[in-house]
C-alpha cells in the first residue's frame, strides 16, 4: 500500500488566471489555483468586506479593483497566501490596446491581405501558363 503525503506549499504554488470583462470599465475574474493535491483555497479580503467566490474565481466589481484580496491556499501540512489588487490587471491589459498596438494589427492584416493576393495572382498565372490551360 502506497501512502501519499501532502507536499509542503510555497509562495510560487499559486497561480492567479484573470480574465477580464470590458464594459467601458474593469471587471474582472480571478481565479487562485495551486497544481498540487488535497489543497483548498479561500479567498478574503484586507477590508474586511465579503468577497464574491464561485466555483473558486473571485468576482471584482468595477468599484473595487483598487482594494487588497488575498488568496489562501492550505492543504493539511502548510497553508500559504498571496496578495492581490486586481487593478493592476486592469492597467495590463489597457497596455496591450494602445494606438500603436492597433497600428501595428491593422497593418499586419493589411500585408497579410497583399500577400494573399500575390499567392492567388501566382496562382492563376501558373494555372494558365501550365500546357492545357486557357
Amino acid at each position: 500500500m502506497i501512502i501519499l503525503h501532502p507536499e509542503r506549499l510555497s509562495p510560487g504554488d499559486i497561480r492567479m488566471t484573470p480574465t477580464i470583462t470590458r464594459n467601458g470599465s474593469c471587471s474582472l475574474g480571478l481565479l487562485c489555483s495551486v497544481d498540487k493535491p488535497d489543497v483548498m483555497i479561500t479567498w478574503s479580503n484586507l477590508h474586511g468586506g465579503d468577497v464574491n467566490v464561485t466555483g473558486g474565481v473571485l468576482y471584482v466589481p468595477p468599484s473595487d479593483v483598487t482594494l487588497t484580496y488575498i488568496c489562501t491556499a492550505h492543504n493539511p501540512v502548510s497553508n500559504v497566501s498571496k496578495t492581490v489588487i486586481p487593478g493592476e490587471y486592469c492597467e495590463t491589459a489597457r497596455k496591450d490596446f494602445t494606438p500603436r498596438n492597433l497600428i501595428r494589427l491593422i497593418l499586419s492584416g493589411i500585408v497579410l491581405l497583399l500577400t494573399g493576393g500575390v499567392f492567388i495572382h501566382h496562382l492563376k498565372t501558373e494555372v494558365m501558363e501550365a500546357p492545357g490551360g486557357r
